[in-house]
């Protein structure tokens, strides 16, 4: 007995504990697990409440995660999970096309410097020069 006393320490569940019996998980397995661990004076529910496995805590703000949500494995909820994923991406610095500062909107850091930019192209373009590459080139050297 003292080989299936191990056997029922170790196992997590009446289907682990069934596959390591019987070698295989099915309904008459699991009944006869009940048997055994009937015999062997342990009441079965309390067996299996101990081994049910303990909440999950949400990653980004520590709440309990009921164990019954298995698609909520990591997070209690979607803001949760964003708000974690987000914080580990790397945000993409802007630089204005006309003078190079650091922006947050997608072009220039402001209408002045967008004019600028226009009118210089605009003033390339009427001194005869048609490729846009270029007129990039001069206007921003490398």
């Amino acid at each position: 007995m003292k080989l299936t006393d191990d056997i029922i320490n170790d196992a997590k569940s009446f289907s682990d504990l069934a596959v390591s019996l019987f070698g295989k998980n099915n309904y008459t397995n699991r009944q006869k697990c009940k048997d055994i661990l009937s015999e062997n004076g342990i009441d079965w529910e309390e067996w299996r409440n101990s081994k049910k496995p303990t909440p999950n805590q949400c990653l980004y703000c520590g709440k309990e995660i009921a164990n019954g949500e298995v698609f909520r494995k990591n997070f209690c909820d979607r803001s949760c999970a964003a708000s974690y994923n987000n914080k580990k991406r790397k945000k993409k610095v802007n630089k204005c096309l006309c003078c190079g500062k650091e922006i947050k909107s997608k072009k220039f850091c402001s209408p002045e410097c967008q004019t600028k930019y226009y009118y210089n192209i605009y003033i390339e373009k009427w001194k005869g020069s048609n490729n846009y590459d270029q007129i990039l080139e001069r206007l921003h050297p490398s």
